[in-house]
């Protein structure tokens, strides 16, 4: 009710469901695992999007003499199709570990988490609506907004948006401030 026209812009940035299917193996189950993982594109025709090697990326995140792999499950095309039942999601992610990792091992635990319509498809003239949903923004001082929808998916791209829209407020209250 606030503003129509910046609703109807939101509504337009399209969101998809996935799931991360996160594994934990014994690292001499594993090839050297060098660098952060890989992303898989869209032309190998595979539920999966990317593998991540988490214990890589960050410290702590397996104990000694273990590792941890997430796989990525859910492109656009897939939306309607992604799996319900974690032991599909499990098997296409243990799938994409045997054919591009050649990991056969069991792993020692898995983990499954869904995603419903939390990953937004940054489709052609996203950039355009930004700048629309921007412009309309300027219109209602005292809304802000944060989130994966905007500048960026990952969690580093969501801590800047989330400090962005705090400094705005923050400069918009210490203004009110002066203004008094």
């Amino acid at each position: 009710e606030l503003s129509p026209q910046l609703a109807a812009l939101l509504t337009e940035i399209e969101y998809v469901t996935t799931a991360t299917i996160s594994f934990a193996y014994r690292k001499e189950d594993l090839p050297p695992l060098k660098g952060y993982g890989y992303i898989i594109p869209q032309f190998e025709k595979s539920q999966a999007l990317a593998c991540t090697w988490t214990s890589c990326k960050w410290d702590n995140r397996a104990p000694d003499g273990y590792s941890l792999v997430r796989v990525f499950v859910g492109r656009i095309q897939d939306a309607n199709a992604l799996p319900h039942k974690e032991e599909k999601l499990t098997a296409i992610a243990r799938q994409e570990i045997i054919k591009t990792m050649g990991v056969t091992a069991e792993p020692v635990l898995s983990w499954v988490f869904r995603w419903e319509k939390a990953m937004p498809q940054y489709n052609l003239g996203h950039a355009e609506r930004l700048a629309l949903i921007e412009k309309k923004l300027l219109e209602l001082p005292g809304l802000y907004l944060a989130g994966n929808g905007y500048h960026g998916i990952g969690m580093p791209d969501c801590i800047k948006s989330g400090v962005n829209a705090a400094e705005q407020i923050l400069a918009q209250n210490t203004q009110m401030e002066r203004v008094r």
